[in-house]
């Protein structure tokens, strides 16, 4: 066992958490990891529990809203790249976790009408984002998760004889797609610690790099929201030279001359821009 995700953590008393933390650590281990949910919470919110040592990292409860938001148009693209930049004020050494849904609220694609487009725009939101990601049961393959009982009904099963839950329609290309950005984001440093830094923020067109200077790792997300294609134009990060530049979400390689990469994006698609290796 790795650690415990601890619910309703504001109901219990610091001394209470803290004795906890000790014997946790004492009798599991040090890197024992505890994640505790402060309803609400976010970088400011946490941070006495955090200043106390009492847990790793808390559910950052505003990343829901703010993403579902912005893939569905509502806000300026600017005002979403702020919120990302915030996520950084955690306190040094802690964690935020961000979710699409949970047992507590009305899932992510309900909330998308069921749109597996925005759903998807929303999800490579999430895997290009600092912190922890966290997978709520079942939504990788499309379950929909309304609003309470529903949010917490039976895992969709497909074709395996698995109760409850048999029978229930899985979708298995939206759960390939997730196992890809588990595969990038482990890839690179930059998707989990690195700092968030806006390119492009127009309309419908968000473009923002993640830069780890430990591992002198950097990635470009680029994200078209609109129903048209837009083009991003920005200049390629520090380091990168004369390319060549791989879409890793799309498998295509991009165009970098004179130290600026311009790219093609069709409507509410996303791309995920690194340099690529030399061979």
């Amino acid at each position: 066992m790795d650690g415990f995700r601890l619910d309703t953590v504001k109901h219990v008393s610091h001394p209470f958490w803290q004795e906890h933390r000790r014997r946790t650590r004492e009798q599991l281990g040090r890197g024992f990891f505890l994640l505790g949910e402060v309803w609400g919470g976010d970088a400011q919110v946490l941070d006495p529990w955090f200043s106390a040592d009492e847990l790793d990292a808390g559910f950052d409860f505003g990343f829901q809203g703010s993403v579902l938001g912005f893939v569905q148009g509502r806000g300026r693209a600017v005002a979403f790249d702020r919120y990302l930049k915030s996520r950084e004020k955690v306190r040094p050494g802690h964690l935020l976790a961000h979710f699409l849904s949970s047992h507590d609220v009305p899932g992510a694609l309900y909330q998308l009408g069921g749109d597996t487009t925005h759903f998807r725009l929303a999800a490579i939101l999430q895997f290009t984002s600092v912190g922890i990601p966290v997978i709520y049961y079942g939504e990788e393959v499309a379950r929909p998760g309304g609003d309470w009982p529903e949010n917490r009904s039976d895992m969709p099963w497909g074709d395996r004889k698995i109760l409850p839950g048999e029978g229930k329609p899985r979708d298995e290309a939206l759960r390939a797609d997730y196992k890809r950005l588990i595969a990038i984001r482990r890839a690179h440093p930059a998707l989990f610690r690195g700092v968030h830094e806006k390119l492009v923020a127009e309309g419908d067109l968000l473009v923002f790099l993640q830069k780890d200077p430990a591992s002198d790792d950097a990635v470009v997300v680029a994200v078209n929201r609109g129903d048209k294609p837009l083009v991003a134009r920005f200049p390629a990060p520090e380091g990168w030279g004369a390319g060549p530049v791989r879409d890793e979400w799309n498998a295509v390689v991009v165009p970098l001359t004179g130290g600026n990469i311009e790219t093609t994006l069709e409507g509410k698609t996303a791309q995920i821009l690194v340099r690529e290796a030399r061979r």
